[in-house]
């Protein structure tokens, strides 16, 4: 910014005014004071906001310490003071008093200016002032002159403040005290004989200036991303209502979509009965006919028969008789059913009706996440050697950190193999917040994998298979398996502290690793933080042990071999004496590093003469890196510098000469064994025989894993079937789809007004970190353009720590939720398709 932007009330109204109390700042009173985020107020209305040495910034609710509860603590905002001046000769010229004699006299217009005391000066002031020996050398301006100057011309010049230094300009700067002094302060409390280096304050100026206009342009990538934030947060605000429209217009369709099909299982079931009465009624009817029939036959047999008894002419019965019996007898003889042919019993039955109205009551599902990517924690599994690997672990969470359901969300995994090629995954939700990725691997080396969710990359990095083919793959922690890492990435998974992620050092007890119980490493100064109440948790595997004395647990020697052994792999190995030549011999017995030269004088020593030596690259060509292990000494006091030389079998410990012959060691008891060779090879031999039995569990729990997964996959399988049967089994009710279309569509507002209210507060809180940040760039330029070298070097700790806290104020980079309403139909049409036909059954009874 300059002087000319905008107008002189525009200025005077945006710098010029304390924002609390409406008055312009003054250099009595209402000194404008700068607080660290750098807002500006004057002295008298800061004194009165302090309480319990901490002041609250008015304007972006900061809280700041106040030590001794002062206002003067915090440094004057001496560009106020500059703009000031240039505002008041812009505009008021004709009107300024004299600075010195004010008001106290007659003819005291200011028709000058001193720049070195920042006054303005009457005539006889002038004169004065231009005759006092300390001001003579002064440079005083005529008013008029200045009306058409720029702000750099009232820059006022800064004086010492030590007592007797007064006159004395600030022209110097002290490194130590982070101060502005002047040539007499460098003779006196900043002399260079006690530490004080001091520096030319344009250097100084030149410095700090070029250190804020750096922080500036990262604060404002800062202020970039936060606007790309607050436009992504308003987005997702705007598109919730549209989303809340949709998902209740698929709630309308589902319900009458389902209606429509009751309906027409409704005329299926008219049509149904219309066809089996219109049966029965025929079969009834022509059994009504067959039976009146009968009936009349019957009816006129009686009556022929009862005129015929009703003669008494035997010739004439007696011709007649066989027929009459033979009628009697037929009709007697004719089959007769004594029910009908159909009956009245038709019914409806409501089949499953009391199961369907359950499944109305959750038929169709309001889905929402509040997954926010950037918590997501990936972690990479231990490799089983089999066909699938479960090869990452993701846990979903919230913008909280708390995991969220995991079902409704989709998850994006693509692994590549050693050779770029894309390798076949699958994802599995195991409920709770928890994504496990299965892939399949064929080939050996480094995969990479990328894992990406709601539209956003969470992670990307890699892991290492061995190959499921039966290839020839050297085994884990040989040589040959950390040959085929780099030296960068062995460092990384050999010899970092897994708490820290610092590499284990070797040359102080605090950076050494300690070997666990659970066989994991842990640097000496993580295991003391750890050790809580004589229990320490591995952070590998989470176990806990119980140690009660950790300078007693052991160092792990393998880490000093494997670092010795990539040092020679890096080729950056110094000489161990200290020459400052690369090493390219190890004396094996002595452990050190020689370079050519070096190494002949090691062998010119009598006691070095016989010492066996290895060149390096021969070394890195073995098949093993045992040699590289350093002779232990013994750890007794007073035998810290003697070889570990024999064994003692009673104790179980490895011992020097002179504790095999001390009282501790020495007695019949104690069996001594001196050939360490054979004590190495019992026990190597008694290890190998557990591992062969750790080998057969692996492979135990191999199988027992895969049973599982098997037993797993064939419950949900069937859990799926048997939910399919339930569901094919349902019958619907109209008026138990509406409640539920009304459930869901009180539930999709219900999620929806809370998904607004939490964006709302998520907006707010980017909206007042990017005002933050958009004031602390033009506070920032404001220092940068209006102060002079001396006032910004002054300000200028506190400009860019402010610019720090800024740049290091966490912030949300996504919206803390999605868009991502929706309504899940749970096969809704399918299910109903298959239910409906089978809804209802009428029962008619063949008797």
């Amino acid at each position: 910014m300059t002087a000319t932007d905008g107008t002189l009330e525009d200025l005077k109204k945006q710098f010029l005014v304390c924002d609390i109390c409406d008055y312009l700042y003054d250099n009595e009173t209402r000194e404008p004071r700068l607080l660290p985020c750098l807002h500006t107020y004057c002295t008298m209305c800061v004194q009165k906001l302090i309480k319990d040495e901490l002041v609250t910034c008015p304007h972006c609710r900061q809280d700041h310490q106040v030590p001794g509860n002062d206002a003067n603590a915090f440094k004057k905002d001496n560009n106020r003071r500059e703009l000031l001046d240039f505002v008041t000769v812009r505009s008021k010229a004709p009107e300024l008093i004299c600075n010195l004699c004010g008001e106290n006299e007659d003819d005291n217009k200011a028709v000058t200016r001193c720049f070195e005391c920042a006054q303005f000066l009457c005539v006889n002031c002038t004169k004065s002032h231009k005759g006092c020996k300390f001001t003579k050398g002064h440079e005083i301006v005529a008013l008029d002159s200045l009306k058409e100057s720029s702000l750099d011309n009232f820059t006022h010049i800064q004086f010492c403040s030590v007592t007797g230094h007064q006159h004395n300009k600030l022209s110097l700067y002290c490194e130590k005290c982070e101060a502005t002094v002047c040539i007499h302060c460098t003779a006196t409390t900043h002399k260079d004989a006690d530490g004080h280096k001091i520096r030319n304050i344009d250097e100084v100026s030149a410095e700090g200036m070029e250190t804020v206009i750096s922080q500036l342009k990262g604060i404002e990538d800062l202020r970039i991303r936060t606007t790309d934030i607050i436009e992504k947060v308003e987005q997702t605000l705007a598109s919730l209502a549209e989303v809340e429209k949709n998902v209740n217009s698929k709630i309308e369709a589902m319900v009458k979509s389902c209606i429509e099909m009751l309906n027409r299982r409704q005329a299926e079931l008219k049509d149904e009965l219309s066809v089996i009465c219109s049966n029965k009624g025929k079969v009834l009817e022509q059994q009504l006919i067959n039976a009146k029939q009968h009936q009349q036959n019957i009816t006129d047999s009686i009556k022929f028969a009862k005129q015929t008894l009703q003669h008494k002419n035997p010739a004439n019965f007696l011709q007649i008789r066989k027929v009459i019996t033979d009628r009697f007898d037929q009709l007697l003889k004719e089959p007769l059913d004594n029910f009908p042919h159909e009956n009245d019993k038709i019914t409806l039955k409501d089949v499953n009706l009391i199961e369907f109205q359950k499944q109305v009551l959750s038929h169709g599902r309001i889905c929402s996440t509040s997954v926010f990517p950037p918590n997501t924690v990936v972690k990479v599994l231990d490799l089983v050697d089999a066909g699938r690997n479960r090869v990452l672990k993701l846990i979903l969470c919230d913008y909280q950190g708390d995991p969220q359901p995991t079902d409704d969300i989709s998850v994006q995994v693509d692994i590549k193999d050693p050779d770029n090629m894309e390798v076949k995954t699958e994802v599995n939700h195991e409920g709770k917040g928890q994504v496990t990725v299965i892939c399949d691997a064929t080939k050996q080396g480094w995969y990479t994998a990328r894992v990406s969710l709601l539209e956003a990359d969470v992670w990307d990095g890699k892991f290492q298979l061995q190959p499921l083919n039966g290839t020839d793959v050297p085994a884990h922690g040989t040589k040959a398996s950390i040959d085929l890492l780099s030296v960068e990435e062995a460092r990384k998974i050999y010899l970092r502290c897994p708490s820290c992620q610092e590499e284990f050092g070797f040359d102080s007890d605090c950076d050494i690793p300690i070997l666990l119980p659970c066989l994991h490493s842990l640097g000496k100064k993580c295991s003391t933080k750890r050790l809580q109440n004589f229990n320490l948790e591995c952070p590998t595997c989470q176990i806990v042990h119980q140690i009660q004395n950790l300078d007693e647990m052991p160092v792990d020697p393998t880490k000093a071999v494997l670092k010795e052994y990539l040092d020679i792999r890096d080729g950056s190995i110094p000489c161990s004496y200290g020459c400052q030549n690369h090493s390219n011999v190890r004396c094996m017995e002595c452990s050190v590093f020689l370079c050519e030269t070096c190494f002949t004088n090691h062998r010119r020593n009598f006691m070095f003469r016989d010492h066996n030596a290895r060149v390096l690259k021969a070394i890195g060509e073995d098949e093993t890196i045992t040699e590289l292990s350093k002779i232990p000494m013994c750890s007794i006091r007073g035998h810290d510098k003697k070889e570990l030389t024999a064994f003692c079998e009673s104790c179980d410990v490895l011992v020097c000469n002179t504790c095999a012959l001390s009282k501790q060691h020495k007695s019949d008891t104690h069996n001594m064994e001196i050939d360490l060779m054979k004590v190495y090879d019992d026990k190597k031999a008694a290890l190998n025989n557990e591992m062969e039995r750790l080998r057969t569990k692996k492979n135990n729990l191999i199988h027992a894993i895969k049973a599982v997964e098997f037993e797993r996959d064939e419950v949900k399988n069937n859990l799926h079937t048997v939910l399919n049967d339930i569901n094919d089994s349902f019958s619907l009710c109209e008026k138990s789809l509406r409640s539920r279309r009304e459930y869901l569509i009180i539930q999709a507002s219900k999620f929806t007004t809370i998904l607004i209210e939490n964006l709302n507060t998520q907006l707010e809180q980017l909206r007042t970190h990017a005002k933050m940040t958009e004031e602390t760039i033009n506070l920032s330029l404001e220092k940068l353009n209006f102060c002079g070298k001396v006032v910004f070097i002054t300000v200028e700790k506190i400009l860019s720590q402010r610019i720090r806290d800024v740049i290091g104020k966490p912030y949300e980079s996504h919206p803390c939720y999605r868009s991502s309403l929706s309504f899940l139909k749970d096969n809704i049409e399918e299910a109903t398709s298959q239910t409906f036909p089978n809804l209802g059954h009428l029962l008619t009874p063949d008797v």
